[in-house]
């Protein structure tokens, strides 16, 4: 609840940054009165072209901080769910461990009972037939079990690409659903902030885009505005 409060505070913050970004945008525009361009009025007009170079620096510093404060608070969100799911994991492997398969019963041996020769050669018949059958126990030996990093969510460089790992007693059937749980989840949540990522990436472009092609219409109406009084 925490780190989504922060997030709905990052938004916000982000939404009342770019509103007065946009408001300040449109002040200097209006501002950008044909009487500016008049040579009595040059410091004037030298001070607006000062105050948007500021606003265009200012919206810069928004967007720098809206992205870097979503990019921390969702690598904060998969640290947690990376040590959620090994916590989970090794819960799991650890119970596991302890419970008993048909594998871990020792039968007895019972005297059996002389049986005419016929009965004898036709057990001996079915047992050599079952024998053909490939058949394998539920528990195989123990393995090591690698737990989740944030490389696994993240490609950003600065991941570590070590990550722990469990070496279970044995691996049994419910051993390998964990293990596959975990490769699923770590799937789709690796898919889900590649998503969030691409967004940011998507909304830095279109702000930055945005600021270019203003600043392209602000200098040619600034020397529109010079232009009206210079000599023909």
């Amino acid at each position: 609840l925490e780190k989504v409060n922060s997030w709905e505070a990052v938004v916000s913050t982000q939404s009342t940054g770019k509103a007065k970004i946009g408001d300040l945008r449109e002040t200097n525009k209006a501002q950008l009165k044909p009487i500016l361009g008049h040579p009595n009025n040059e410091v004037d007009l030298n001070n607006l072209c000062r105050k948007e170079e500021d606003r265009m620096i200012r919206s810069g510093d928004v967007l720098n901080e809206f992205v870097n404060e979503m990019r921390n608070t969702e690598t904060a969100l998969a640290k947690e769910f990376v040590e959620s799911v090994n916590e989970c994991v090794q819960r799991l492997l650890t119970l596991f461990d302890q419970l008993i398969t048909t594998d871990d019963v020792i039968l007895g041996k019972v005297t059996e009972k002389k049986l005419p020769v016929a009965t004898l050669l036709k057990k001996e018949l079915r047992a050599n037939l079952e024998s053909e059958v490939l058949t394998t126990g539920l528990s195989k030996g123990g393995q090591q079990i690698r737990l989740l990093n944030m490389s696994d969510i993240s490609h950003d460089s600065n991941s570590s690409s070590k990550a722990a790992s469990v070496t279970t007693a044995k691996h049994t059937p419910v051993h390998e659903e964990t293990v596959s749980s975990k490769n699923d989840v770590s799937e789709e949540y690796r898919n889900r902030f590649g998503l969030v990522m691409e967004q940011l990436d998507l909304i830095s472009s279109q702000w930055v885009s945005s600021e270019e092609k203003w600043k392209r219409q602000w200098v040619s109406s600034v020397q529109h505005v010079r232009n009206l009084y210079k000599p023909s």
